[in-house]
């Protein structure tokens, strides 16, 4: 992931989970994570790997989208 990428990212992440309501506890719960895992992800600290990355959108309800650059 590129630095624009990932900035791009942790701004998602906490705009979905923020629309669900969810702290980063529930979230966490909702993934089966730890809700450190959560905030390093938030913070930039720590990218998940792509099945972590699949839990989170999974409990977001969200849909992925690939496209050719």
């Amino acid at each position: 992931m590129n630095i624009r990428n990932e900035k791009q990212f942790i701004q998602n992440l906490v705009k979905f989970r923020k629309r669900k309501k969810w702290s980063q506890s529930q979230l966490a719960e909702e993934t089966s994570l730890s809700q450190q895992a959560i905030s390093s992800f938030e913070n930039g600290k720590v990218s998940p790997t792509l099945p972590t990355l699949f839990k989170i959108i999974n409990a977001l309800e969200l849909e992925v989208t690939l496209k050719e650059r």
